[in-house]
């Protein structure tokens, strides 16, 4: 018989969490920094691009379309904890502030892009 735990895997976030780090720090080690914004640059695109080129077959199933609205709420509401960490942290550094509005003015695009959608949803259900 199948165990249904929902709970949270702690240990394999942090397991994960280090492995990525060791990849990033990895990352400054290797790289020239003319390399390092090459790679930035093509990360930034395919993450912009995604949704274009993203063709999601049809799927009628309830169970899927769930799973899929609740990890993407859990990444949004993630995304939000990271764009405050990143803001706290680029004040804390120091850094040009055209980085700090820019990263400002994403998380407030978010900020009003989950607003419209609630005010659209909430008029139309």
């Amino acid at each position: 018989m199948k165990k249904n735990n929902k709970s949270i895997n702690y240990p394999e976030i942090i397991i994960f969490a280090l492995i990525l780090l060791g990849l990033v720090l990895l990352y400054l080690k290797v790289f020239p920094d003319s390399m390092k914004n090459a790679i930035i640059t093509v990360t930034g695109l395919c993450m912009v691009t995604s949704p274009l080129r993203s063709k999601k077959l049809v799927d009628n199933d309830e169970r899927n379309n769930y799973i899929d609205l609740k990890s993407k709420a859990f990444a949004y509401n993630l995304s939000n904890v990271i764009f405050g960490a990143l803001i706290i942290i680029f004040s804390f550094i120091h850094a040009p502030f055209i980085i700090l509005l820019f990263t400002l003015i994403g998380f407030l695009i978010l900020q009003a892009s989950e607003l419209l959608a609630f005010s659209y949803y909430h008029k139309n259900n």
